[in-house]
């Protein structure tokens, strides 16, 4: 992590309902920020930065969709398929599931880790 220290002062004007996270996303591990050291969803380690953690994940350390969003992993066929997401009740039919795929943001498969520190 860089010593040099950025005035953030700025955000106290906002009055955010949660407290603003910073993402870097990262082709090496970072020098001295530590591993998250355990399994959560992207959203999850949103929060966890919250509350004050600065820390790197790597594709091993995600649960749920993250990694293929992040471009850490290529999709599976059986969840491009639509065939999950009615097991799981979270879509009627595989057809409508399916295509979420065709529209789902992804970053360009490059990235091996991700930072998150809290501002």
């Amino acid at each position: 992590m860089s010593s040099i220290q950025q005035d953030l002062s700025i955000f106290n004007k906002f009055n955010f309902d949660r407290p603003p996270v910073g993402v870097k996303f990262l082709s090496t591990k970072p020098d001295g920020i530590e591993r998250l050291g355990k399994i959560l969803d992207f959203c999850e380690m949103l929060k966890e930065a919250q509350e004050g953690s600065s820390f790197y994940a790597t594709k091993e350390d995600f649960t749920c969709i993250g990694p293929l969003l992040l471009g850490m992993v290529d999709s599976e066929p059986i969840f491009e398929s639509g065939l999950v997401g009615p097991k799981l009740e979270v879509f009627k039919d595989a057809r409508a599931n399916r295509r979420i795929y065709q529209y789902l943001p992804r970053l360009e498969k490059i990235l091996l880790t991700m930072s998150l520190s809290p501002l």
